[in-house]
């Protein structure tokens, strides 16, 4: 047996992730994890979206992205509200998120996010907060 530290692609991580997998299927009997995006493209050019994962019954949001000049005027609701119609349609009940406190907690905030937990980073200068919305209301 060894053990070795790997970084980048030599990672094995996606075999990683199978064994736990294939270890909790042996408890929970559940579908495959469904990942989709929410793509936001502007004369064919991409300009924002989200990447996300419905995982059991929560769908975990994990990329938010819109770039400046787009942002303001309404798209980051809509796509929110996108993303999270196709995670209720693949079973989810809340949706489960993150954010720095130099992001957009007052975007999520008045989305209906509430925070569940936070730590700091960076020598304790900055936050990451972790946040949940019940999507059955």
């Amino acid at each position: 047996m060894t053990i070795e530290l790997q970084h980048g692609a030599e990672a094995p991580t996606d075999d990683i992730r199978a064994g736990l997998l294939n270890h909790n299927r042996k408890t929970v009997n559940r579908p495959e994890p469904h990942t989709f995006s929410i793509v936001v493209r502007d004369e064919g050019k991409l300009i924002g979206g989200i990447n996300a994962t419905v995982h059991w019954d929560v769908l975990f949001i994990e990329h938010v992205w819109l770039d400046e000049p787009y942002r303001g005027q309404g798209r980051g609701r809509e796509i929110m509200a996108l993303a999270q119609a196709e995670g209720v349609r693949l079973g989810a009940v809340k949706a489960i998120l993150d954010t720095n406190d130099w992001q957009a907690p007052g975007f999520y905030a008045k989305l209906g996010y509430t925070p569940m937990g936070a730590y700091t980073y960076d020598g304790d200068t900055k936050e990451c907060i972790l946040l949940v919305k019940d999507l059955t209301a």
